[in-house]
């Protein structure tokens, strides 16, 4: 299987982290960090180059090609495949530690014999940690933290990983036997942010699913139990889990394998229980609207006036407007013209530019002079394109202090701000609240973006009062976002029903940086579906009309 562009990155990205393991030299460890960087920013596949192209390609010289002609015939390079048999591969894993680098990695490997997060955790309970140059004791709460989060989510996985796990073992199930049937169940199909297993439904005999799977890639070992089959992948987090039933009854089992208890009790008690080859069928013999998976976790949804409301839930196919990306004027991939174009193509009808504020060098952060060519271009795209608006937005910075980035003269002059938080999150309640409470009662921001700055199973988010934000937000008519990168799915969807009753609007964005993450919504969209979340609540699925006489944007309107 061809590796993706970004794939090929990471390759190169691996091989800069174990030269700074080793302490190689920075020149050579900056090539390839730029040599990732150039992958993930390329119009095309890298393979669609030839090699005379390659080279005059900038951050590719001769060593980079080489590779990316080893990567084209195996999948990896050899340079690559020597640091990885040199160390242990947890060495990896403790670089999602939050302020722990490659470099102190290394020290502590060598000097300290750590390999794993366990023994990190072992070095930072005896007191080892601060032996290491560079960590003082007052940064050791902070690694303690971010150690323990990561121990207790190792065998978890963020649901977009388990999809494309899933996808495979269900292809490869029915490539070898079509006559039966396979389906996700449980946490995996009612979307989950984060799984603890996969599990699946099926009524392909047992012995005949054994023998298939026998031949499967990674297979670290099968079990037979009174529930069913528990297959063992290497390298994954998670077990895989497989469910059996009759033909005639595999719908109403999977309407119960999808269903928490409670809601599945509320149903049989109220309208009863069949036997159904499939799940449309079940409920319409049950005389019930057919409930789709991801609201079968609360029997409230079985309530009248909620089952008249199911079909107004947003869905991928009501997304009219775009908000919340970024171009290659900060740390997006693509022109404004080219994402203008693949967003026009997906169906949408408007597109909010927000790229990042100066505040986030780290990020391309656009600086006034940046600011002003940008918005000279999208003048032109205007002119050229008068049938599809484009707004001048921001993603702006919020400040440690709650204040906003850039002056305020400089501020009116945005058609539209998403605030957002993006340094210094290691913040109390009440420091976090009150920061983005200044923000949001400022006046001047339509949208807090990323309101916890949570990043799945790699760092939790700082707490909220959420009864003041909510509040704030509703009394200054500032929307909050739903950001759909699988990574983050922040504003949580249990948070949403709250939100709102306090009569704040809702906005389902992809915070896209490259073409494929238009693809996120679905991600969005299933975490606002499990939310109840309808269009009418869904600021991107208004048309520009609505979107602007919501905000009062008078430019452009």
């Amino acid at each position: 299987m061809k590796l993706s562009n970004v794939e090929i990155a990471r390759l190169f990205s691996e091989l800069a982290f174990w030269l700074q393991v080793e302490g190689d030299n920075p020149f050579k460890i900056r090539a390839y960090t730029r040599a990732a960087d150039t992958l993930k920013r390329l119009p095309k596949h890298v393979f669609e180059y030839t090699e005379e192209e390659l080279k005059n390609i900038s951050g590719f010289g001769k060593a980079i090609v080489e590779k990316l002609g080893q990567i084209r015939q195996s999948g990896t390079f050899q340079t690559l495949e020597r640091y990885r048999n040199k160390y242990p591969p947890s060495l990896l894993e403790m670089a999602k530690v939050s302020g722990l680098g490659p470099g102190k990695i290394g020290t502590l490997y060598r000097d300290f014999h750590v390999q794993s997060l366990e023994d990190l955790w072992t070095c930072i309970e005896d007191g080892c940690i601060t032996k290491v140059k560079g960590i003082s004791s007052k940064v050791v709460p902070k690694l303690r933290e971010s150690v323990r989060y990561l121990l207790d989510n190792r065998h978890r996985l963020r649901y977009d990983e388990g999809e494309r796990v899933a996808k495979q073992f269900i292809d490869f199930v029915r490539s070898a036997e079509r006559r039966g049937h396979i389906w996700t169940i449980g946490t995996l199909a009612s979307f989950d942010n984060v799984l603890e297993s996969l599990d699946f439904l099926t009524d392909i005999p047992t012995d005949r699913l054994q023998e298939i799977l026998s031949g499967y890639p990674h297979l670290d070992g099968i079990k037979q139990s009174e529930e069913g089959t528990r297959v063992q992948l290497r390298d994954l987090a998670v077990p895989i889990r497989i469910r059996y039933g009759q033909t005639s009854n595999l719908g109403s089992l999977r309407v119960q394998y999808t269903s928490s208890g409670e809601f599945f009790r509320a149903l049989v008690d109220r309208f009863g229980y069949v036997e159904s080859p499939t799940e449309e069928d079940f409920f319409r013999q049950l005389g019930v609207p057919y409930v789709p998976v991801e609201l079968r976790h609360n029997p409230i949804v079985l309530e009248g006036d909620h089952l008249h409301t199911l079909d107004k839930l947003v869905e991928e196919t009501t997304l009219r407007g775009f908000v919340h990306c970024h171009s290659n004027y900060s740390d997006g991939v693509w022109p404004i013209a080219t994402l203008m174009e693949e967003v026009r193509s997906r169906g949408f009808s408007y597109l909010v530019l927000t790229d990042h504020s100066q505040y986030a060098r780290y990020a391309g952060g656009l600086t006034v002079e940046e600011l002003h060519r940008q918005w000279r271009e999208i003048d032109d795209l205007r002119r050229a394109h008068p049938d599809f608006p484009i707004l001048k937005g921001i993603e702006l910075d919020i400040l440690p202090d709650g204040s906003l980035d850039y002056d305020e003269d400089l501020r009116r002059q945005f058609d539209f701000i998403i605030a957002s938080v993006h340094s210094q999150l290691d913040m109390e309640e009440d420091q976090a609240t009150e920061r983005i409470l200044r923000a949001v009662q400022s006046g001047e921001i339509h949208m807090l973006g990323h309101p916890t700055g949570r990043l799945l199973l790699l760092r939790k988010g700082y707490p909220l009062h959420y009864e003041k934000i909510f509040e704030a937000c509703a009394s200054n008519g500032v929307a909050i976002e739903l950001n759909a990168n699988p990574r983050r799915l922040d504003i949580d969807w249990r948070r949403i029903e709250e939100a709102l009753q306090a009569g704040v609007k809702i906005s389902i964005n992809t915070d896209a940086h490259r073409l494929e993450d238009v693809d996120y919504f679905h991600y969005g969209i299933t975490a606002g579906r499990k939310a109840g979340l309808t269009v009418d609540d869904n600021i991107s699925s208004w048309d520009f009309t609505a979107f602007c006489e919501h905000f009062s944007i008078k430019r452009m309107c």
